[in-house]
């Protein structure tokens, strides 16, 4: 249900230079900790070059320039790691935002790992609202019945990840699902849950535990229409994971 944003890559050697310049000034950020593990530059520079579309005749240059600046910096684990993993212009942005902000490299990693994850909750149940409304409008009613959690397994017991993997036969077996249109296609950290029994209000929650310290957090959608127009709510769990 989520949606990953990549730059098509440009062929032509001129639409890089604004590129050029972005990527010189991300890479010439200071980063006091040093780590020896995780991605290395070079991936992360791979990962930073594919996102903001480098190509062209210039690009093998381009790219060896970035992997020295990057360990010429220092860039820290963390560091290389946000940019490694960044999916879309504005996250590889948001990793030289947090580098910059006075933080430790450590501290604004882990701030938008836990920001890009608690957004799979929030994204899933804003489709499942979508969906819960266009079926009342059809139906008069929510679907009626209820889904367990889904998947079964606790996210945190898979292994090496600890992310839920895809189990179409979960959603697609439960009717309540599949009257939804509702099914994960990639690995996930949150668990999701259906609850109606009378088609009158429908409770849906996605359960996490995103540091797996045994500590869930849980993010609740709740759709009722009293008098015949459907309306829903999200509440946010009081501890942010």
């Amino acid at each position: 249900m989520r949606t990953m944003i990549i730059a098509s890559s440009v062929a032509d050697e001129g639409s890089v230079t604004w590129r050029s310049a972005f990527l010189a000034a991300l890479l010439a950020v200071p980063v006091a900790l040093t780590g020896c593990g995780g991605p290395s530059c070079e991936d992360a520079v791979d990962n930073a070059m594919k996102v903001y579309g480098f190509g062209g005749a210039s690009y093998g240059s381009q790219r060896a320039s970035a992997i020295k600046k990057c360990k010429d910096n220092s860039w820290s684990e963390p560091l290389r790691a946000c940019v490694k993993n960044a999916s879309s212009r504005n996250a590889v942005d948001e990793c030289e935002r947090l580098a910059t902000k006075g933080k430790s490299s450590v501290e604004a990693y882990d701030d938008y790992m836990k920001k890009s994850k608690r957004s799979e909750a929030e994204l899933n149940l804003n489709a499942l609202q979508k969906s819960l409304k266009v079926t009342f409008i059809e139906n008069a009613e929510f679907p009626r019945g209820t889904a367990p959690l889904t998947p079964a397994t606790p996210c945190c017991e898979h292994s090496p990840d600890r992310k839920c993997p895809v189990s179409v036969s979960e959603w697609a077996d439960n009717p309540v699902w599949s009257a939804l249109d509702f099914e994960l296609v990639e690995p996930s950290l949150f668990q999701y849950s259906y609850e109606s029994t009378d088609g009158k209000v429908a409770i849906v929650k996605a359960v996490g535990d995103l540091d797996c310290d045994t500590t869930t957090s849980e993010y609740v959608l709740r759709c009722e229409a009293p008098d015949g127009n459907p309306s829903c709510t999200v509440t946010k769990p009081d501890r942010a994971d």
